[in-house]
C-alpha cells in the first residue's frame, strides 16, 4: 500500500491520512491538500491507494467490493464481505503503524479523514486503534456494523453528509452520530443543504475548525 504524499519535514507534528472513496485512488483526496495546508500548518498527508483493484472502475481502488452491500450496513461474521472489510483494515492499520514508526509519531497525532467508502474505513479502525488517534472526519459515510466490540476507542469525530446524497443516505450520519454519541462525548455532526455525493465546502470548512480545536503545537 502507498500513495502520495506531502511531509513537511523528517519528523511531523501530525499526520493526516486522505482516505478515498470506491473507484478512486490516493491522488483523488490529496487534491485537497493544497487547501488544507494553508489552514491548518504544521499537518504532514498520506494518501494511501486503497489495497484491492475495483472491477468498475479502470485503475480504480477498493476498501471492500459492494456486491455485498446491503442499506443497514451490517454484515454477518461469517461473509466474505466481513472479511475483507476486516483484511482491508489490518492493511491499513499496518501500514499506518509503518507511516508512524517511520516520523516517529504515536497515534495522537494520526488524523483520519475519509470520504464515502473511505469514510467508512476511517470510522470503522478509528474506533478500534488504542490508544485514541487524534481525530477522525468522515463526508458522506456510514458507520458499518460488523462486531459488538466490547471497549472501541473514542476518539474526536466530526461527521458530515449532503442531504441530497443519492449514493450513502444522509441518515446513515444521523445513525452513525446516535450510536457513537451514546459513550463518546468527543462527537460533532453536520447535515450540508443541497449537497450531493461529495465533500461541500461548509462540512470542510467546519471540520477544519473541528480539526484546529484539537491539533496543538
Amino acid at each position: 500500500m502507498d500513495g502520495p504524499k506531502k511531509i513537511l519535514n523528517e519528523k511531523p507534528d501530525y499526520l493526516m491520512f486522505l482516505l478515498h472513496g470506491y473507484g478512486a485512488d490516493g491522488s483523488d483526496l490529496f487534491s485537497l491538500t493544497s487547501f488544507l495546508a494553508d489552514l491548518i500548518p504544521g499537518v504532514s498527508f498520506i494518501a494511501p491507494n486503497a489495497p484491492f483493484e475495483c472491477p468498475f472502475s479502470t485503475g480504480g481502488r477498493q476498501w471492500f467490493g459492494i456486491d455485498q452491500i446491503n442499506s443497514t450496513y451490517v454484515f454477518e461474521k461469517e461473509s466474505p464481505i466481513y472479511k475483507e472489510i476486516n483484511e482491508s483494515a489490518k492493511i491499513l492499520e499496518n501500514f499506518i503503524q509503518d507511516q508512524k514508526e517511520k516520523y516517529s509519531i504515536d497515534n495522537g497525532k494520526v488524523l483520519l479523514f475519509g470520504f464515502s467508502q473511505g469514510a467508512m474505513m476511517a470510522l470503522h479502525l478509528g474506533l478500534r486503534l488504542k490508544p485514541e488517534v487524534a481525530c477522525v472526519i468522515s463526508f458522506s459515510g456510514a458507520l458499518m456494523s460488523i462486531e459488538e466490540d466490547k471497549e472501541l476507542s473514542a476518539p474526536p469525530i466530526f461527521l458530515a453528509h449532503g442531504n441530497f446524497d443519492n449514493i450513502v443516505d444522509y441518515n446513515e450520519t444521523n445513525k452513525a452520530y446516535e450510536k457513537i454519541s451514546n459513550s463518546n462525548d468527543k462527537v460533532e455532526k453536520f447535515i450540508e443543504n443541497g449537497l450531493a455525493h461529495s465533500i461541500g465546502n461548509e462540512g470542510l470548512t467546519k471540520s477544519i475548525e473541528f480539526i484546529k480545536k484539537i491539533i496543538k503545537y
